[in-house]
């Protein structure tokens, strides 16, 4: 038989070949017996001595149709295979196994006591032993280098450059960087005059901030691609990721002074940015979160709104009605505007706001409210049967700013001169991706910003 594959290890010499069998089966069609002929493959890591006093099988696997269990190389004792799930890693004296991913090119793998480390392209992959840890760093470009990889990235500083934040999340700046999220769930950092464009850290959930050097986030999914929402962090030049808790973080999160503040699946709590001294605040499940500047508000699963603040020593009940479809949240000077998107339990479509210490709830707006809105000193800017209109914080002095009759839109952010909203469709192309654009202030002079067929459909701008 042709060997497919050979490698030296422990002076032994490894070789992959690939045996082929075929079975009959016989099977009932239509009353009548039919048989067909199933062909199984069997990728075998046979080994021998230079000697010739040892021999044997270090690893056998049988599957269907062919293409999948390759042998591609040994790794300090680590059979490096490719099998239907991807690329793993299966120890040469033992059953131990670990899946590493899918590439598509036969990755660069090494693996010492701590974890197995991956590079592909021009990422980092590494996989520790003791779960489905998952972290991807990508390696830096030159100033001024915008390849094939980072013409996405581009169209974000672009989009940072423009002042526009439309899904470009937590943005921190410093002297020399400003640093952000884009949409493929990549921290990034350009420069202040937008010359270089570095992604630093991906497979990230959510930004959480920048303290003393160290970008802090939770991650997305492992493995396995199964969420987990864990802490890392990543200093800011993108070297040296670490864990620093394991808590699923899906509710929110925010740094403040030394402390990170956390809603996990069972719990609010707080801890040290290091990962200790941990405090709960709140026992239980908060199914929406907001952190302000004294108080974090949360709905638990009896759907009523509570708060409690940063010390944890008080935890205050604040609507005395339950906010049954609560889909928003947002604070602003001491209200907790909110978006109501079911009529249950007496509840109503709706825009509604209720001051922070529960006293006083007002209803902005009902059932013609239909997307989403943005604070902006005096005025709710949000959208009305897809057109954008704007209203005062109390609901008065509605006005209409912008007319739209094509697009399903939603207003996402306004800053001094201009509004942000994005469409996702029109009435004539229910399936085009979604389309963010900007407008002046007083709904003037509309421009196109990003067109998320450039992230999703991977079209270069």
């Amino acid at each position: 038989r042709p060997i497919d594959y050979m490698a030296i290890w422990d002076n032994k010499i490894y070789y992959n070949y690939t045996s082929t069998s075929s079975e009959t089966s016989v099977v009932l069609i239509d009353g009548l017996e039919k048989e067909f002929i199933n062909k199984l493959y069997t990728s075998y890591v046979n080994y021998f001595d230079l000697a010739g006093d040892d021999y044997g099988t270090a690893y056998s696997d049988s599957y269907a149709y062919g293409g999948s269990g390759r042998f591609e190389g040994i790794i300090n004792g680590w059979l490096l295979l490719q099998g239907e799930g991807g690329y793993y890693v299966r120890k040469i004296d033992g059953e131990e196994s670990y899946n590493v991913g899918f590439y598509d090119a036969v990755p660069e793998v090494s693996v010492d006591d701590e974890a197995i480390y991956v590079v592909s392209r021009n990422s980092l992959n590494i996989r520790t032993f003791d779960n489905d840890l998952r972290v991807n760093t990508i390696s830096q470009n030159e100033e001024g280098v915008f390849n094939s990889d980072q013409i996405i990235n581009k169209a974000f500083s672009d989009a940072v450059k423009d002042n526009i934040y439309y899904n470009i999340t937590s943005v921190y700046e410093d002297e020399d960087w400003i640093y952000y999220m884009s949409l493929d769930s990549i921290i990034n950092r350009v420069s202040t005059d937008y010359k270089v464009n570095i992604p630093i850290v991906s497979n990230v959930q959510s930004f959480v901030g920048i303290h003393d050097g160290w970008i802090y986030y939770i991650n997305g999914y492992n493995l396995d691609y199964e969420y987990t929402y864990d802490l890392f962090r990543v200093k800011v030049d993108g070297t040296d990721v670490e864990k620093v808790n394991d808590n699923y973080y899906s509710n929110g999160a925010k740094i403040v002074g030394d402390w990170f503040y956390g809603a996990d699946f069972d719990k609010i709590h707080k801890m040290k940015l290091d990962g200790t001294e941990e405090v709960v605040l709140y026992d239980g499940q908060s199914q929406y979160t907001i952190f302000t500047d004294e108080w974090i508000y949360f709905q638990p699963n009896n759907n009523y709104l509570y708060r409690v603040n940063f010390d944890g020593s008080k935890l205050e009940q604040v609507s005395t009605y339950r906010l049954q479809g609560l889909g928003y949240m947002k604070e602003n000077d001491g209200w907790i505007y909110y978006r109501i998107t079911s009529s249950y339990e007496g509840n109503e479509d709706g825009l509604y706001r209720i001051k922070g210490d529960g006293l006083r709830t007002d209803k902005l707006i009902g059932k013609d409210f239909s997307g989403g809105f943005a604070i902006y000193e005096d005025w709710i800017y949000y959208t009305k049967d897809s057109w954008i209109h704007k209203m005062r914080l109390n609901g008065e002095d509605d006005t209409k700013i912008y007319e739209n009759d094509t697009e399903n839109i939603s207003v996402t952010e306004v800053t001094d001169t201009n509004i942000v909203f994005y469409s996702y469709y029109t009435h004539e192309d229910p399936l085009r991706y979604p389309r963010c654009y900007k407008i002046d202030i007083d709904g003037t002079n509309k421009k196109e910003i990003l067109d998320y067929y450039d992230v999703y459909g991977r079209e270069t701008p």
